[in-house]
């Protein structure tokens, strides 16, 4: 059986190893067609690159010089840069290239297409995300048998229901019907390319903010529409990011982009004239501003000082942490929630704030939250900035996309969704472990494990799969797919 090792700094070795990984036929009958073995496989594909003698296109070169700072750098390519997308001389190449590969990969179209159907065959079409409740409504996401796009829908809650807890379940039933706030597969109709990237209800769920790409090319069209009637409210926001957030009940505060499509100003249309400097991934409403301030003071050390000069700043390298990088923030009513990441690893430390108006002294040691697997990867999800639940996604090389909500009060998590994998898939015939090597400089790299424990000698004499990545701090958190799945249960020894 298959080990399968992640390397943080290392390269990826070839997915076959010494033609021993085998593909059996699927363990649920009937679910699918049998899989080719990884041999006839690799038949194919050799028969595929022998028959290719047609050579592959080759892209001309056209001297265009750039200078910058007395630099001048020479890029023989910047002919295929076409930002309209609409030159035809750069189409036609980009259209060889593809037509070269069709080509070369003919031999394994029947592969892929087995391949495909098998992993299209353990998705439960017909299901919902984990409802988020926001008020007296609960918002989820529900997908469609045969469908390729999603419903945004709500319940209203029977009579407010009771406070929010990591207990809750959502209603169902003639007293809380669902309501289809937008269809995606209606608005797809219209075109051959559609995403909706942000689906921002205001605060009094009276609107709806969406951001629509009809073009695959992320500049993104924002409409606001009735939340219950779904007709259009005011005119759309045009050529931005899909980066916004409401600003009370009636006001939007929006992202826009420059002239090479990266995020550039935050807009507040409520505020005239007014322009934020994009310091920030997120946008906060103003009392949570004020005081995620006086804590980005706290944990990022900085000393201010006042002068006649007006406000210094400085920062004391020993103030931080080296082993220990903070990526993101989330501020509630009563908690600070920081994502963080040790040694390689990703956890989530949730520390309780003092009440409003009193100084914030220190935060004290936190509550970081334990998870099943020595390996995971976590996400924030959406969370109510006055609740007292934080809820984030999980995931780990044995363990499919979940979502917990976490009662940040009483350090409880609760499970509210699982993604179902049809199929006989069960986790738990799978081990993962967290090993460290030492690399010849002595720098220790983590090594990322999974195998199924009733098959594996761990003796040395079982092949193995080996892939990794490092560059530019990117550190990739494995999170198993579908796809994943289906190469777990296929090979053998």
């Amino acid at each position: 059986m298959l080990q399968m090792i992640r390397l943080g700094r290392f390269v990826c070795l070839p997915l076959l190893l010494a033609g021993r990984l085998l593909l059996s036929r699927p363990s649920t009958p009937g679910l699918v067609a049998a899989l080719p073995s990884s041999a006839s496989f690799l038949a194919a594909a050799s028969a595929a690159g022998s028959a290719a003698m047609r050579a592959p296109p080759v892209a001309k070169k056209v001297r265009h010089e750039m200078e910058m700072f007395g630099d001048v750098r020479v890029d023989d390519y910047y002919w295929l840069r076409d930002d309209s997308r609409t030159n035809p001389e750069v189409l036609n190449y980009l259209k060889e290239e593809n037509d070269y590969t069709d080509f070369v990969m003919s031999g394994t179209k029947t592969f892929e297409d087995q391949l495909y159907a098998e992993i299209k065959g353990r998705i439960k079409e017909d299901d919902i995300s984990a409802p988020v409740r926001r008020g007296p409504y609960y918002y989820y996401r529900r997908t469609l048998k045969g469908k390729e796009y999603v419903q945004y829908c709500r319940r209203l809650i029977p009579n407010g229901g009771a406070p929010p807890s990591v207990n809750d379940t959502m209603p169902t039933g003639p007293d809380a019907p669902e309501h289809v706030i937008l269809d995606e597969n209606i608005k797809a109709q219209e075109h051959g390319y559609y995403e909706i990237d942000a689906f921002k209800v205001s605060p009094n769920n009276k609107l709806v903010a969406y951001a629509e790409d009809t073009k695959g090319n992320e500049i993104y069209t924002v409409y606001v529409i009735d939340a219950e009637t779904g007709s259009p409210v005011g005119a759309p926001l045009k050529g931005i990011t899909s980066y916004l957030e409401w600003a009370g009940d009636e006001a939007l505060v929006y992202i826009t982009m420059d002239e090479i499509l990266r995020p550039d100003k935050v807009l507040d249309p409520s505020l005239p004239g007014r322009v934020w400097l994009l310091i920030f991934k997120r946008v906060l409403l103003q009392t949570e501003t004020l005081r995620l301030l006086d804590l980005l003071f706290f944990l990022f050390p900085i000393h201010l000082s006042d002068s006649e000069d007006g406000w210094t700043w400085r920062w004391d390298k020993e103030d931080l942490l080296s082993s220990i990088k903070i990526q993101d923030v989330k501020l509630f009513k009563d908690h600070l929630v920081l994502y963080e990441r040790e040694n390689g690893l990703p956890k989530a430390t949730i520390y309780r704030l003092p009440p409003i108006g009193e100084a914030i002294e220190h935060l004290g040691s936190g509550r970081t939250i334990d998870f099943i697997d020595p390996v995971y990867s976590i996400d924030p999800e959406e969370s109510q900035f006055s609740s007292n639940i934080l809820r984030f996604s999980y995931s780990s090389m044995r363990t499919p996309p979940s979502v917990y909500d976490y009662d940040m009060d009483a350090g409880i998590s609760v499970l509210k969704k699982i993604e179902i994998v049809l199929g006989s898939f069960d986790s738990s015939n799978y081990v993962t472990e967290r090993k460290w090597a030492t690399a010849s400089d002595g720098t220790y790299i983590p090594i990322s494990i999974v195998y199924q424990k009733n098959l594996v000698k761990l003796d040395g004499s079982d092949p193995l799969l080996l892939y990794g990545y490092g560059s530019y701090e990117v550190i990739i958190d494995f999170a198993i797919t579908l796809g994943t799945i289906c190469f777990y249960m296929h090979v053998n020894d």
